[in-house]
């Protein structure tokens, strides 16, 4: 199943970099990230590169090696499809609208459920998923900046949007 699964998906090269950010930000520690770029022969800062501390360096690297390495990216699209298997059932069992009134709904301060919730959504190829990614990102973001679940226009637009999905 896992295998029909990841053909029906989105890879990580085909999401926009806003999600590739989040996806791999909240995924994995830039140690782990380091390892995989190695063990794909790329050349991984030890050090900082100039004023970018190497931490930064390297999840900058990641990005860009997984829309430019077709195998980095393949291979990350399976690890994150295995590790997240649970959430991804979770989100295909849900319509677009479910997801997106899910999406308003959701706790963001359980880090492993919330990464696995962005990789699901990012992945999701269905129409109008998309949509709903970037406004559980700013979801996310405005938690954390503010230690809150957001304003109340931010919850009234993703309440509309979940009502065009219902059509």
């Amino acid at each position: 199943m896992l295998e029909d699964q990841a053909q029906t998906r989105k890879s990580i090269h085909e999401i926009d970099c806003l999600a590739v950010d989040a996806v791999l930000a909240v995924s994995f520690d830039w140690r782990e990230l380091a390892n995989r770029l190695s063990a794909s022969h790329k050349k991984v800062p030890h050090t900082n590169v100039g004023n970018v501390p190497a931490p930064l360096a390297i999840y900058r690297m990641a990005h860009a090696v997984s829309h430019a390495d077709f195998g980095f990216a393949q291979s990350l699209t399976r690890m994150l499809n295995l590790r997240y298997q649970a959430q991804i059932q979770e989100v295909e069992k849900m319509s677009v609208g479910s997801l997106c009134r899910f999406a308003n709904q959701v706790k963001v301060d359980k880090p492993q459920k919330l990464a696995g919730l962005i990789w699901a959504t990012a992945s999701d190829s269905r129409p109008g998923a998309e949509k709903i990614l970037r406004y559980f990102l700013h979801r996310c973001l405005t938690h954390f900046f503010s230690s809150g679940f957001g304003s109340e226009g931010e919850t009234q637009t993703l309440a509309e949007l979940a009502h065009l999905f219902e059509r």
